[in-house]
């Protein structure tokens, strides 16, 4: 059973009626937790992301805290998207995540980056393993130039998997 996180969540009802265009424009909402931990994000419309690149004559909206992105900026809307982040993954990770981004420590994902790496190559292995064996299935099927070809790919096959178990790049 998913957990429901409780929250309230304060909208700035002023700032949000100068919005000259609820679907292009932004807001700061202030999300308060149930463990009394308050955070702020911004909520904001995909037509706002284009208006302010535009604006600032860039291809892409740069790197910053995330967003989070609302058809319309509504009341409602603003807090079905807030509670859609609440209750995604326990205790509001996606709203902690975008609130607490930029202060993680890179060393997290670089230890990350090296598991999935490690993990990488020992699909590889398994994954050239059954290709060799599969070939060595097909050679006694084999008449004899097209047994010494097979025999040429396997031995490719090894050094490439020689190469991943010596940590080199291919």
């Amino acid at each position: 059973m998913k957990k429901i996180c409780k929250f309230s969540i304060e909208i700035d009802k002023a700032e949000l009626s100068e919005v000259k265009d609820r679907y292009n424009g932004n807001t700061d909402v202030y999300v308060k937790l149930e463990d009394g931990f308050s955070l702020s994000i911004t909520v904001g419309t995909p037509k706002n992301l284009e208006f302010l690149m535009k604006k600032d004559k860039i291809n892409f909206f740069e790197p910053g805290p995330a967003w989070v992105i609302v058809q319309k900026l509504t009341t409602e809307i603003i807090y079905e998207a807030v509670e859609a982040y609440m209750n995604d993954r326990p205790d509001g990770y996606w709203l902690k995540l975008s609130y607490f981004g930029n202060d993680i420590d890179i060393s997290v994902f670089d230890q990350l980056q090296a598991e999935e790496v490690k993990q990488s190559k020992k699909y590889n292995i398994i994954r050239g393993l059954d290709k060799l064996k599969n070939k060595i299935d097909k050679l006694a099927k084999l008449d004899q130039d097209s047994l010494k070809k097979e025999q040429s790919d396997i031995l490719a096959n090894l050094n490439e998997l020689y190469q991943f178990l010596d940590n080199k790049p291919l």
